[in-house]
């Protein structure tokens, strides 16, 4: 092959990988930029521009939702995300946008929820929560000594770290002492385990072990339920509420619990314990768990938070004097710069200024950056602790989200998730 054309190659081939670098760059880019989910109210034109040019199309849904670009009315058909352009739908429902890049390369699908636009009462209380698990959650299974000195460990590659058990021999167990006591007062050496895993209903078999006080084991080690402190973020007249901005994980495996029920609760403070790079603060105090001080029912646990019902709304409104409704405000509502976080950490509830640093459009829990430059905050806790998860986060006038965590290195610094995932 003559000089020639081997750099004709060369040059061939460097423009190819940088033109694929560049193509992957768009992609990566656009991905980031543009959002998977996006909200809507119903009735009310939103505006958009996504800053990068791309082909996109609306595809049919439950919503009939159309798009107005450049003075036109567009459904159905392609328009440009990286120009102006404004989504409008007169109901409630959802639909998709195909988003291409050239009009060839798939870059997202955009799921778009058309919601109603309403008012809430925002919380800031601090509230104890309390859940029980739909079944036995399994953390692991562990070795016992049989009756003869052997080590035995029954349950090993029959049950799994995150299975639920609910139910043995056809039976529903609803707590661990139940389990306990059934398999302690068995004469048969085994037991079929009905176990909830990966959203699947199995039967397993495990031979009994009888350890040397003469007692029958499965060697397997469970959590029925689990409760600590957290915030109330906002609720409704109807008395639906949210709380907490992240799911109620299990401290050992870090999966989100199946809860069978719980509920919220008053709480007593001991002490503020401020936070220092590497070391979190915290909220230090106990679950008032009187029927007087039971403030809602929870139903739901999913990592964009918890869910509930009020108990007495009323009454909340009532000893709060909490008069004034927020409306909601949508992430593409959301501008950097000055917050307001509430919170009652002091005793009372105030409002705190912080100041959002980043917004990541698809994420959640970690939707927005933010930062505490509120001085009596500062002084109180050295900014977030532990137990401040579900603080509502207040922009222009509206709710926007609730804090989730804190920067294990910088307590002033953490993360919120956006109100409209958690609605």
């Amino acid at each position: 092959m003559s000089r020639n054309k081997k750099c004709f190659l060369a040059i061939c081939l460097v423009i190819v990988f940088d033109l694929l670098f560049i193509l992957l760059y768009l992609v990566f880019h656009a991905k980031n930029i543009i959002p998977q989910n996006l909200f809507i109210y119903e009735n009310e034109k939103q505006q958009f521009q996504f800053r990068v040019s791309a082909d996109a199309s609306i595809q049919e849904g439950t919503a009939p939702v159309v798009c107005m670009q450049n003075a036109k009315q567009k459904n159905k058909i392609k328009f440009d995300i990286g120009e102006p352009f404004s989504l409008y739908s007169k109901e409630k429902g959802s639909c998709n946008i195909s988003v291409k890049f050239m009009g060839i390369i798939p870059l997202r699908k955009i799921n778009v929820h058309v919601i109603p636009k309403e008012k809430v009462f925002v919380g800031g209380k601090i509230i104890g929560i309390k859940i029980n698990t739909k079944g036995l959650l399994v953390l692991g299974t562990g070795e016992i000594k049989n009756i003869e000195g052997e080590t035995k460990e029954p349950a090993k590659d029959i049950v799994k770290s995150g299975d639920y058990i609910v139910g043995v021999d056809g039976i529903e167990v609803n707590d661990k002492e139940q389990l306990m006591d059934y398999i302690a007062e068995l004469k048969e050496n085994t037991v079929v385990l009905e176990l909830e895993r990966n959203k699947k209903h199995i039967k397993r078999k495990v031979e009994l072990v009888e350890n040397n006080e003469g007692i029958n084991k499965l060697g397997i080690w469970v959590r029925d339920d689990t409760q600590g402190i957290g915030t109330l973020t906002c609720y409704k007249k109807d008395g639906s509420f949210v709380a907490l901005g992240h799911g109620i994980n299990d401290m050992d495996l870090g999966v989100t619990m199946d809860i069978k029920n719980g509920y919220i609760c008053n709480t007593g403070i001991y002490q503020i314990k401020k936070g220092y790079a590497g070391k979190p603060g915290e909220i230090v105090g106990y679950l008032k768990k009187s029927s007087a001080d039971v403030i809602g029912i929870i139903n739901s646990n999913s990592q964009y938070g918890i869910k509930g019902k009020m108990v007495n709304v009323g009454l909340m409104l009532e000893k709060t004097k909490n008069e004034k409704k927020y409306p909601i405000g949508l992430k593409q509502e959301i501008r950097l710069g000055e917050a307001y976080m509430l919170s009652e950490i002091s005793g009372a509830l105030n409002a705190y200024k912080i100041e959002i640093t980043k917004i990541n459009v698809n994420e959640h829990e970690k939707g927005l950056e933010i930062k505490v430059t509120d001085p009596e905050l500062i002084k109180i806790s050295n900014g977030i602790v532990q137990g401040q998860s579900g603080s509502p986060i207040i922009q222009n006038g509206k709710i926007i989200g609730a804090v989730t965590h804190v920067l294990v290195n910088n307590p002033c610094k953490g993360y919120g998730i956006f109100i409209e995932e958690m609605m």
